[in-house]
């Protein structure tokens, strides 16, 4: 996977997680189990590499969860801004940001 194409696969993995993402259902273990889902479709898609290095065999271990956190619910409250005026949808938003990826990311 090229560089720009494991970021276009990254930013619509984000924007799954921001859909399943509910601020307000209160249910913690659903936004988590959505986080974990999208993690391991970052990594899946080639966003997230890690590597072992080969003289020692030793695999380094990073974890993304805070960044994955704090970007999924800044881009929900960017969703939620953009959509609270009652002229879009969040489907919509949704729909444009990814049309506008596919076109930005190649």
């Amino acid at each position: 996977m090229t560089d720009l194409s494991a970021a276009r696969a990254a930013a619509h993995i984000y924007l799954d997680a921001v859909t399943a993402y509910d601020n307000d259902s209160g249910d913690d273990g659903a936004n988590v189990a959505a986080m974990n889902v999208a993690f391991q479709r970052l990594a899946d898609a080639g966003a997230i590499a890690v590597r072992v290095e080969a003289r020692t065999g030793v695999r380094s271990v990073v974890d993304v969860t805070p960044l994955m956190a704090g970007v999924v619910v800044s881009m929900k409250w960017l969703v939620a801004r953009a959509t609270s005026h009652g002229r879009v949808s969040e489907e919509e938003v949704v729909a444009d940001l990814r049309a506008f990826l596919d076109e930005a990311l190649v």
